[in-house]
Parts: C-alpha cells; structure tokens; sequence
C-alpha cells in the first residue's frame, strides 16, 4: 500500500492485509503488516503486525514512524505511532 524511507536508508513498506485486499472486503482480514527493508542486502523484518485497515506511513522530522489504522471506516480513522 505504501512505502517510505528513514533516515538511514531503510525502505519501510505497508501492506494493507496479509491475508491481501480481498480478505479486507469480505470482513476476514488479518491486519497489515510493516517490514523495514535493507535496500543494499535486501532482507527485510516485520516492525508491526495486525494494523487494521493500514493504508499509509510516514517518518515525521523526528524520525518517528506513523501509519494509519481502520483507514477506510469514516469516524473511527486514525494515525497511530509504530514503535521501532
């Protein structure tokens, strides 16, 4: 769903559902997951699991990480911190 860099380089990418998009529709979903990426090594390892709905992150001027949560449910949507 979403990819973002931290400061070291390090690809940070979301998924929306591990169990994929469809599971989300139909109400079965899993939860998203987020991976930190070494570009150079190409290994990557789950951060967070079990995000409902996630749909974006970002790194704030702190180097905080950020995503969204129940993303596409009007009223309930929010941005959490992820810790790392």
């Amino acid at each position: 769903m979403d990819l973002a860099f931290d400061e070291d380089g390090i690809l940070y990418v979301a998924e929306m559902d591990a169990l994929s998009w469809f599971a989300v529709e139909i109400g079965a979903g899993a939860g998203g997951t987020i991976k930190a990426c070494d570009p150079v090594t190409m290994e990557c390892k789950v951060i967070a699991t079990g995000i409902p709905m996630l749909t974006a992150i970002t790194f704030d001027k702190k180097g905080r990480l950020w995503a969204t949560r129940n993303s596409l449910i009007p009223g309930i949507a929010e941005v959490v911190k992820i810790p790392l």
